[in-house]
């Protein structure tokens, strides 16, 4: 009775060929979607490398590299090592160290008018 059951296809590698395939039409052969980021500060341009590709930052802050866009990248938006937009030239300032990662997050949360954060997007 075993040879039996190992002789049958398994049903879920068809659904995984199948759905693989559809995938692949879909995305065709675009390159993943990457975004442009700025090291936050001197110490983070010379410590921080995307772990796919090791891609590291440039000699200077002012210059941008491209990072895939997935979550490792989102992480380090959140918590401020990397930026979106270049820094304002500005000196380094030491976070403050009463305030946990998501304190400091919640901090660069864009304000409404009435001084409190958007409603999250359903």
């Amino acid at each position: 009775m075993a040879d039996k059951n190992q002789s049958q296809p398994n049903p879920r590698d068809a659904i995984r060929d199948a759905r693989a395939a559809r995938l692949k039409l879909i995305q065709g052969d675009l390159p993943p979607p990457t975004v442009k980021v700025y090291a936050a500060n001197e110490v983070m341009r010379g410590v921080l490398r995307h772990p796919s590709g090791n891609v590291s930052f440039r000699e200077t802050l002012g210059e941008a590299v491209e990072w895939p866009n997935d979550g490792f990248t989102a992480r380090r938006i959140a918590e401020g090592s990397v930026l979106t937009e270049p820094s304002s030239g500005g000196e380094w300032v030491r976070p403050d160290e009463t305030k946990n990662v998501r304190e400091h997050a919640e901090a660069r949360k864009p304000k409404t008018k009435n001084g409190k954060a958007p409603p999250p997007a359903a």
